[in-house]
């Protein structure tokens, strides 16, 4: 009884630490820092989206895009998500046909 208990726990240790190690790779691969021309632009009521801004959003997936508007940078620096959602949208970009984020539909998608 007591070796099923510890394969237990080890097995669920085991999986933390792979679930934990994809996310990092995850994070890694998601530059954010490109979209730092879009901030105003992801503001509620802020201006349209520079060229800047659209020229970095194109380098990135929509996954990409979401995990940074949902990141906690994003938050501490007041990003509206639906209006950051909009940004590819105002920048002519496709979405993925009914691609959602944080619960919002992505418009343009």
């Amino acid at each position: 009884m007591a070796n099923t208990n510890l394969s237990i726990i080890m097995g669920l240790l085991l999986f933390s630490l792979l679930a934990a190690d994809a996310s990092i790779v995850s994070a890694a691969t998601c530059n954010l820092a490109p979209l730092a021309p879009c901030l105003s632009a992801a503001k509620k009521g802020g201006p349209a989206p520079s060229q800047a801004c659209c020229s970095s959003v194109q380098k990135l997936s929509p996954s990409c895009l979401c995990q940074g508007v949902q990141s906690s940078a994003a938050k501490s620096l007041h990003v509206d998500i639906p209006t950051a959602l909009g940004i590819p949208q105002h920048c002519g970009l496709k979405v993925p046909r009914g691609f959602k984020c944080a619960g919002y539909k992505v418009p343009g998608g």
